[in-house]
């Protein structure tokens, strides 16, 4: 029986390497999953603050575009005015 089993284990001994490799293979690989998988996430995040930025860069463009606008028809209203004050000096 032991040689048997002297046998079975010397036969078992390339295979248990071959488990022992995969498994590391296998553990490199998971390391590299989460480390891609972060990464992701930190873009994602990124891309969100990102999107958020440009609304608000939007609506303050938007908000300026309109303060510039009044501001235009205002001056135009002053010229006017001035010009009117000056025909009547």
């Amino acid at each position: 029986m032991t040689i048997l089993v002297e046998k079975l284990d010397e036969k078992l001994v390339p295979l248990n390497s071959t488990v022992a490799e995969l498994r590391k293979s296998l553990n490199e690989a998971i390391k590299q999953v989460k480390f891609v998988d972060a990464k992701y996430d930190d873009l994602l995040k990124k891309t969100k603050k990102d999107d958020e930025d440009r609304k608000a860069l939007w609506t303050e463009n938007k908000t300026l575009k309109l303060a510039v606008q009044t501001l235009e028809s205002s001056i135009l209203h002053w010229n006017c005015s001035f010009r009117m004050l000056l025909i009547m000096i």
